[in-house]
């Protein structure tokens, strides 16, 4: 019995160490090159040696995704004042990439076949610079070039990208901000992981507890990138596309293996248990503050703009009044009947008076009319009536009330309400006047209004001249 255990003991830790020797040897995949020009991130903020990251040091770069004859590409990767506290003299950002720029050009200058150039961090500023000289200036080297980027603060979902417009310049860093390149001639692959502070960085930065989960991300999650094991990232989280000038460029977003804001209390030693179970609790929370997890959450920032991607409701459309129906002889109330619209009169264009009889007023009107009119009545002169073609090419387009302005419709002409129907009826007396007051008369009272133009008035705001008959 106590064999049979022991037995069991030793298969258990032979079938373990046989496991672990299988992972530590790179992968080779069909994207494998002849050869890896690599350049790392940023160099420690505190002093002591540079982390040298899994065992086997840049050889499992990427788990050897891309192959695993690795060319370190040397340039100062230093970001002071970060660094100042490892390395005083340090050059700033800017400076720093200058030179890995130049030292990379010369490493592709000198490669031929398949190469990979892969940079991670303040590396992956220098590719995205090289990539973007070689298109901007058409060079063809001899090497075939694939870029890849690994938690570029230019990439996509970047801290760069999230607040500072294209073409920002940072006086203290001597550095100014590029877009990664995206409509390149070479093949391209952005690598993240998932809450990285410096790679995926929240859009929404008005959630605070996503901006700290990202903070934290930047901690714990920024230098893993660089050894990120692609083979496991799920097919959702891994997208391609193709470019105008027929180059494809792949995303990969890795999976979180923890939430960097509980992470803390994990190490500190709180029960697993109760980590996961308020991880489930604040995940759906800090999802809010990226706008590619949570879409339908409103407005995100990016390059220091906020950019809504709602979709606009269409406005309602506009109602079309009927048109107002007017005879000679018998004035008849106004109708506002969305089923009882004239074919042959369409709604929005200008009111035609050509085919409307002009009023004809009452004998003792006129006989009035021509006995009241004056001095100025004579010679030819006479008042036209208030509906005839004369008076309408003398009258104000504003004093033509249409049956759109309701309000204006009401205030011009005296309102009478038939108690039966509950619509206006419209006296003839004011609609086609100008400015004025008026005596208003009872539906259904035809009368002519006598109207002069006089010298010097605006014919818009013209006074009445005569009086009103009946």
């Amino acid at each position: 019995m106590v064999l049979t255990e022991v037995s069991r003991s030793r298969g258990e830790r032979f079938v373990a160490a046989l496991a672990a020797a299988i992972l530590a040897v790179p992968i080779t995949t069909a994207n494998a090159a002849d050869t890896v020009l690599w350049l790392n991130g940023t160099e420690s903020v505190v002093p002591g040696p540079p982390p040298s990251g899994p065992p086997g040091g840049p050889i499992s770069v990427l788990h050897g995704a891309y192959g695993t004859n690795v060319v370190t590409v040397k340039y100062p990767a230093s970001f002071w004042p970060l660094t100042a506290a490892a390395d005083p003299t340090g050059p700033v950002l800017g400076v720093s990439v200058d030179e890995g720029i130049a030292n990379l050009h010369k490493a592709i200058g000198s490669s031929s076949g398949t190469v990979a150039v892969v940079g991670t961090s303040q590396g992956s500023l220098v590719v995205d610079d090289v990539q973007d000289d070689l298109d901007r200036t058409g060079t063809q080297p001899d090497a075939d070039l694939t870029f890849v980027a690994t938690a570029d603060p230019q990439g996509a979902t970047g801290l760069f990208t999230v607040f500072l417009p294209t073409g920002t310049h940072i006086p203290i860093l001597e550095y100014t901000v590029r877009d990664a390149p995206s409509d390149s001639a070479f093949d391209r692959v952005d690598i993240t992981y998932q809450y990285d502070g410096v790679g995926n960085f929240p859009d929404r930065p008005w959630h605070l507890l996503a901006d700290l989960n990202a903070i934290l991300g930047g901690f714990y999650l920024h230098p893993l990138t660089q050894w990120a094991d692609l083979s496991t990232v799920p097919e959702s989280n891994i997208i391609t596309t193709t470019n105008s000038r027929g180059a494809t460029i792949t995303t990969y977003l890795v999976p979180a293996p923890y939430l960097p804001l509980t992470r803390p209390r994990e190490q500190l030693g709180e029960p697993t248990e109760i980590v996961h179970a308020l991880d489930s609790m604040l995940i759906p929370i800090i999802n809010k503050g990226y706008s590619n997890l949570t879409p339908e959450d409103g407005p995100h920032l990016s390059h220091g703009k906020l950019i809504d991607t709602a979709t606009t409701k269409p406005e309602a459309p506009e109602k079309k009044p009927s048109p107002r129906s007017v005879t000679a002889d018998r004035p008849e109330p106004v109708t506002v009947d969305d089923d009882d619209e004239p074919a042959d009169e369409p709604t929005d264009a200008p009111r035609s008076h050509e085919h409307e009889p002009a009023a004809t007023a009452p004998e003792s009107a006129v006989a009035k009319q021509d006995g009241e009119g004056g001095e100025e009545d004579k010679g030819g002169e006479g008042v036209a009536p208030a509906n005839s073609p004369e008076q309408q090419e003398h009258s104000s387009p504003e004093g033509r009330s249409h049956s759109g302005g309701g309000s204006d419709l009401n205030r011009r002409a005296g309102a009478h309400h038939d108690a039966d129907r509950g619509r206006p009826e419209i006296g003839r007396d004011d609609q086609h006047r100008g400015t004025g007051g008026g005596h208003h008369l009872p539906a259904g009272h035809a009368h002519v209004v006598p109207v002069r133009e006089l010298a010097g008035r605006d014919r818009d705001g013209g006074e009445r001249a005569g009086i009103e008959t009946a």
